[in-house]
């Protein structure tokens, strides 16, 4: 039985990078959240996406979730 997690558009940044620490680079490679320029990162994943006119979240979590089996 496969248990690897996945993660939502409803995921809190902040949970998010604490349990996810992998997903912090391409995060940023999409524009969606900068945490080494200082930027705060609070919200959700959907409102930090929506923050820089991402409304699609399809191709977002795609990439993330896809990361996330690879590890």
């Amino acid at each position: 039985m496969n248990l690897k997690k996945t993660i939502d558009e409803n995921i809190l940044i902040e949970e998010l990078v604490e349990e996810f620490p992998q997903l912090v680079k391409p995060l940023m490679e999409m524009g969606i959240v900068c945490l080494l320029c200082g930027e705060p990162a609070w919200g959700t994943l959907k409102d930090q996406a929506e923050a820089k006119n991402i409304f699609d979240m399809k191709p977002v979590l795609d990439k993330l979730n896809a990361i996330l089996q690879d590890t």
